[in-house]
């Protein structure tokens, strides 16, 4: 039985089959509920996968950012000219 499993065509019947029996007839052998680990495979051949996604819940503030970033890089080149001033 194995051995039968392990040939590429009888896979690909087999996976053809359980999709017609999924999406055809809408019978499900997995639940469908968040905490189950497989996916729904109607809801995955649904999404438009070369669509960007929206992060909506991070707000990176990305010209507050670089301008903290260019502040505090001013900050520590006028301390460490100051501080190679006093070396000297």
């Amino acid at each position: 039985m194995s051995s039968i499993l392990r040939n590429s065509t009888v896979r690909a019947t087999l996976s053809n089959l359980f999709q017609a029996v999924q999406d055809k007839l809408g019978v499900s052998v997995t639940p469908l509920h968040f905490y189950f680990p497989v996916p729904n495979i109607k809801s995955l051949a649904r999404k438009n996968w070369c669509e960007p996604r929206n992060f909506g819940a991070f707000d990176y503030r990305v010209d507050e950012q670089v301008v903290r970033m260019a502040m505090q890089l001013l900050d520590r080149a006028d301390g460490m000219n100051s501080h190679l001033l006093l070396e000297s």
